[in-house]
């Protein structure tokens, strides 16, 4: 087994007491003896950064996640509209059931769709009818964590003039 430093000679009496044979063991020695022993705080600071990076990725892919859930429940609210609208305008008995089909279909829930006239027409062959529909939008974030619902509303109808 090789020495680590071979120019260092140890007591065997004193094992604290060490003996340098060459100038520059003596200065290695004196550097040893007069730094404060190390603590470990770049451990404990390498691992609160770890950790707080760790919390910035979940916050970060967290809110990307709402984001992307709130431009689906969005677009399942304008699908359900356009559903409803379409449907009464050919004269169908039942346009919210088939928003509300629509907006299962997106992965969402129809919580209420109102048929409501519009007071102007731009023409006679456009509906005279505005369907207005609000869904929920189921967002499960992680699975300790209850799930998010998130609302959204959309309006389909004949524009007004």
């Amino acid at each position: 087994m090789k020495a680590r430093h071979p120019e260092l000679k140890i007591h065997r009496s004193h094992p604290d007491r060490v003996q340098a044979a060459t100038p520059r063991a003596a200065q290695h020695v004196l550097q040893l003896r007069t730094r404060p022993p190390d603590r470990g705080a770049a451990t404990i600071w390498t691992a609160a950064f770890i950790s707080l990076i760790c919390v910035l990725t979940a916050t970060v892919m967290t809110a990307s996640g709402i984001r992307a859930a709130r431009h689906q429940a969005q677009l399942a609210a304008d699908m359900a509209a356009l559903s409803a609208a379409t449907r009464h305008a050919r004269g169908h008995p039942a346009p919210c059931s088939h928003a509300r089909r629509t907006a299962r279909k997106a992965g969402a829930h129809l919580t209420t769709c109102l048929l409501a006239p519009t007071t102007t027409s731009p023409s006679p062959d456009t509906p005279t009818t505005t369907a207005e529909v609000t869904i929920t939008f189921p967002f499960r974030t992680l699975r300790w964590l209850p799930t998010l619902t998130i609302p959204a509303t959309a309006r389909a109808g004949p524009a007004p003039p």
